[in-house]
């Protein structure tokens, strides 16, 4: 139990990582997107692409790759074959998100105009909301939900939620005070059908949208320095500013536990697993299992920095460290 798997060698320092019907999907050797089979790690298939920093994004069996060269690969998953391309325009690094007939892109930061195109019509431009500026904003990626499309101008401190189809403003809310502004990410996660938020004071924030307004729970820590908290099915997991991972108890609404960690960590890869176990990896190349009182239970090889979160795929699960990608069998 808890042993290390087959690794592969990615022949570079960062990956796009996803999964995807029970398979691994992932750039590497710089121009490659490729198919894992993740019992093996062995190619399934391989596909050139412009360079391994692009966007990816998997829908009803099509792979949506869009590299920093600006044009979008439409590709088979099950054969790995090309089966569209489309340039676009980018003057920096664009996201690509799909929901039934609409693909929505855009630049981070709102450099490029953020964009609705009709894939059964040829691409064609059903909408768009100008978010390009003289001045540098900080637009968050979109999110889906339900039907409709979150978007924050992080600069602001403003959340709206747009209509899919034409682009229309359903709600637009101010962000709850202290909220970080994260430039390239998220300032909000969708959390079991809702939208939260995380506040420096200590605070996490739940959006009422029938009322259109923060509700929160009570302040339950130093505060929240954690770029983008991890949500996992049970718990909350972020860093505080006395440097503590915590895990908040979702049903409970209270702080489970906390660990010390030497350093500020932007990102906590961490995964549930059976009997209420948590696998988590910490800085300085920790990587723990503990329980739900914050007992570690045991402490695993530890690992050069880690790149990626953690994926689960039938009771293994896989993470990127900087140059490579690596198993880890949980059973």
């Amino acid at each position: 139990m808890y042993k290390p798997g087959w690794k592969r060698d990615l022949h570079i320092r960062w990956a796009t990582l996803i999964k995807h019907e029970g398979k691994i999907l992932i750039t590497e050797r710089n121009c490659y997107l490729v198919c894992i089979d993740p019992k093996t790690g062995n190619l399934i298939w391989e596909f050139k692409i412009y360079n391994a920093y692009g966007w990816l994004t998997v829908y009803k069996g099509k792979v949506f790759y869009l590299g920093q060269d600006g044009v979008l690969k439409i590709i088979d998953f099950y054969s790995g074959k090309c089966i569209a391309d489309y340039p676009f325009i980018f003057r920096y690094m664009g996201y690509v998100l799909v929901k039934d007939r609409y693909l929505l892109t855009g630049a981070w930061r709102g450099y490029t105009d953020f964009a609705c195109y009709n894939l059964e019509s040829n691409f064609k431009l059903e909408w768009k909301k100008d978010t390009k500026s003289k001045e540098i904003k900080a637009y968050s990626i979109p999110i889906f939900y339900n039907d409709c499309v979150i978007l924050s101008d992080n600069s602001n401190q403003i959340i709206s939620s747009l209509d899919i189809k034409t682009g229309s403003e359903k709600w637009s809310l101010k962000l709850p005070d202290n909220i970080g502004s994260l430039d390239l990410d998220y300032t909000f996660q969708i959390d079991n059908g809702q939208v939260v938020v995380y506040s420096k004071c200590g605070k996490i924030y739940y959006l009422d949208e029938q009322e259109l307004r923060w509700k929160s729970t009570v302040k339950h820590s130093t505060g929240i320095e954690t770029i983008k908290p991890k949500i996992l099915n049970s718990q909350y997991l972020f860093q505080d500013a006395a440097n503590n991972i915590c895990s908040y108890n979702k049903t409970e609404n209270k702080l489970q536990w906390k660990i010390y960690s030497n350093h500020k960590q932007s990102l906590i890869p961490a995964i549930e697993i059976k009997d209420e176990l948590t696998l988590i990896c910490l800085a300085m190349h920790r990587k723990m299992i503990i329980n739900k009182v914050g007992e570690i239970i045991r402490e695993l090889n530890s690992e050069r920095r880690y790149a990626s979160d953690l994926i689960e795929i039938n009771e293994d699960v896989f993470y990127l460290t900087k140059s490579e990608l690596k198993q880890l069998k949980l059973k």
